[in-house]
């Protein structure tokens, strides 16, 4: 038996360190800039390309970037400027996308985007009026890993009139297809080949731009895979008319715009199997090698010292004394203890207190002390609000043990100062204006933290999931069984299957990780 739990214990560490190994691929920085051009004032509109370039926005904000620029309908200086801005944004990232969306055309073997604003009365106003492609991979020069440049530009050009003999005679074609010299790790994508146009479609996005949105920031997928996808795709949505275009120069190693999660074994799946062993051996001998392998305690530990306590001999009965039958006031005394006897009393006005001055080595103190089992989710919510990573003590079934940690706020330095002083000097008005006006995600869980903490009921995904008693028997069969269930959603995250899983939990202890699936699932 402790042979098994040990080898259990062994390949639960070696999966951890594999997560933490990962956990390197999701620290590059990536960012994005996306132009999309329509309401040309001498060309006409456009259909869909502000659907494309904000159906593309959308999939790289989801996808985690860091910078997702988004502009549209961008005149000379305008498109321009945001491209020498993002040259700076650009310059120390391990991955930069440029995705262009409107009108381009060819001049003498250089492509050119077009603003919105451009007149193009003759061939020479080409260089004044335009925005050449060499500006583009300029601006994404100094990216470590990849460079991408998406360029949805191959349309029936109407700045080329059959009368303007000037214009036609100079190389100046309605195709931005010109093969471009490249710098190492630079792709450009091309939504249609030299010679061929791009096609709108009939719904509301392109179907190059459907077919993007479809591969290229599917988790763990290298960039040449996804855009030969996306050729395929293409391809069959247009009879073969429109064949996609991609050339430039990447090295051996994969190259993904979404890092592929790494599956991590559930450590309370490991623990509750471990759990489900040992009580179906039934013997002490069999739980202490249980508790033994899991001496760091927590719930499974508490019900296997539960049963191994319920396994010992009852002890042998004292001598009868003869007792005087109490008097009735120490009766009535014993029937009606003093309220100041009672621990959870004293200890939430402690809490109490603890939210207005949320010290951590107060806090901190309080939950090595603290003996009112029911007033540990607070505590465990008044933790995470301040910020405090250390664990409270498990002497009942709980799973505060896996507190949060802080997350990095994530580039929004004025939201977390101002949350640092809502929690120096709690006020739930000035709490609940920063949760409506809160623009940083990472920041979101704690807040709602330090809203619960005030008395502010949590409301969606927030909402605590209240679990109806059961005797600790059923109890442990339960929480055994759910844990495992939990694990297989963690495998397989299903939405659906997540909520109907939340709304039957029996086990109060898996409640957190049930609502912080949910939240992760976009509930």
């Amino acid at each position: 038996m402790r042979k098994f739990l040990t080898h259990a214990l062994s390949l639960l560490a070696g999966l951890l360190l594999t997560a933490f190994a990962a956990s390197d691929a999701f620290a590059l920085r990536r960012v994005a800039l996306i132009i999309g051009n329509a309401k040309y004032e001498h060309a006409g509109v456009l259909a869909n390309t502000l659907n494309d370039s904000h159906a593309v926005a959308v999939l790289l904000k989801r996808a985690g970037f860091d910078v997702v620029d988004e502009r549209v309908d961008l005149g000379v200086v305008e498109m321009k400027r945001a491209v020498r801005d993002f040259t700076a944004t650009a310059s120390n990232a391990d991955i930069a996308v440029i995705y262009y969306s409107g009108h381009g055309l060819e001049a003498s073997g250089v492509n050119y985007l077009i603003p919105v604003d451009a007149k193009l009365a003759n061939v020479y106003d080409v260089e004044d009026e335009t925005l050449p492609l060499d500006r583009l991979l300029f601006a994404t020069a100094n990216v470590k890993s990849l460079s991408l440049v998406i360029l949805d530009a191959c349309r029936e050009n109407p700045f080329l009139r059959a009368d303007n003999r000037a214009m036609a005679t100079r190389a100046l074609s309605s195709h931005a297809i010109a093969e471009q010299p490249t710098t190492a790790n630079t792709l450009i994508a091309y939504a249609a080949k030299a010679g061929s146009l791009s096609y709108d479609g009939a719904g509301p996005n392109s179907p190059f731009t459907s077919a993007l949105i479809k591969y290229i920031a599917e988790p763990g997928i290298d960039i040449r895979i996804a855009l030969g996808k996306v050729r395929d795709d293409v391809m069959a949505a247009t009879g073969n008319r429109q064949e996609p275009f991609v050339y430039g120069s990447l090295g051996g190693e994969t190259v993904s715009l979404a890092p592929g999660a790494v599956a991590v074994a559930d450590p309370l799946a490991a623990i509750a199997a471990d759990y489900a062993t040992a009580t179906r051996v039934g013997s002490p001998e069999a739980l202490g090698a249980f508790i033994e392998a899991h001496h760091e305690g927590g719930f499974y530990v508490d019900l296997a010292r539960d049963q191994m306590n319920r396994m010992k001999p009852p002890p042998a009965p004292r001598p009868t004394q003869v007792v005087a039958p109490p008097s009735p006031a120490a009766q009535i005394a014993k029937a009606s203890p003093p309220s100041d006897a009672d621990p959870c009393k004293a200890e939430s006005a402690r809490l109490q207190d603890l939210r207005g001055n949320p010290s951590p080595e107060a806090v901190t103190a309080f939950a090595g002390e603290m003996s009112c089992a029911a007033l540990r989710p607070q505590l465990a919510r008044l933790m995470e609000s301040a910020g405090i990573s250390a664990p409270i003590p498990s002497p009942t079934p709980t799973l505060t043990r896996l507190a949060a940690r802080t997350p990095d706020p994530g580039g929004c330095p004025g939201e977390v100062h101002e949350l640092e002083a809502l929690r120096a000097d709690p006020d739930i008005a000035a709490a609940k204006a920063l949760n409506r006006r809160l623009t940083c995600a990472t920041l979101r869980p704690q807040l709602q933290r330090l809203l619960e903490s005030l008395g502010e009921a949590p409301t969606g995904s927030q909402r605590a999931i209240e679990v109806a008693p059961s005797p600790p028997e059923d109890l442990a069969a339960a929480c055994a069984a759910e844990a495992g269930e939990l694990a297989r959603l963690r495998a397989s995250p299903d939405l659906k299957a997540t909520r109907a899983f939340s709304a039957a939990l029996r086990c109060k202890a898996l409640a957190p990780q049930t609502a912080r699936l949910l939240e992760s699932l976009g509930n």
